[in-house]
């Protein structure tokens, strides 16, 4: 797993720019990112793949520490999309 640390130096190296101005970087992709999806539409991550929201409808579930059953609401998730780039590195 890459930990933000990990991306904010792999960043500021690849660009030849400094830590702080890779952090403002990624601060900033991340909330045009949420930006976009809290507004229920699409983020398109160049070389990754495409963020959606997408409806989860409600169902029956079950505690598994009582086994009672139990009704779980509909909600929005965020799913990804995997470019074909992304899908042949994985797959390789």
């Amino acid at each position: 797993m890459t930990t933000k640390a990990q991306l904010i130096n792999s960043i500021s190296t690849d660009l030849g720019i400094t830590k702080k101005a890779a952090n403002a970087f990624l601060d900033s992709l991340s909330k045009q990112i949420s930006a976009s999806l809290s507004a229920g539409g699409e983020a398109l991550i160049p070389g990754v793949g495409k963020l959606k929201v997408k409806e989860r409808a409600a169902r029956s579930g079950r505690n598994p520490r009582t086994g009672e059953s139990l009704q779980i609401s509909a909600r929005k998730t965020v799913r990804l999309t995997s470019s074909k780039g992304v899908k042949a590195l994985v797959n390789a």
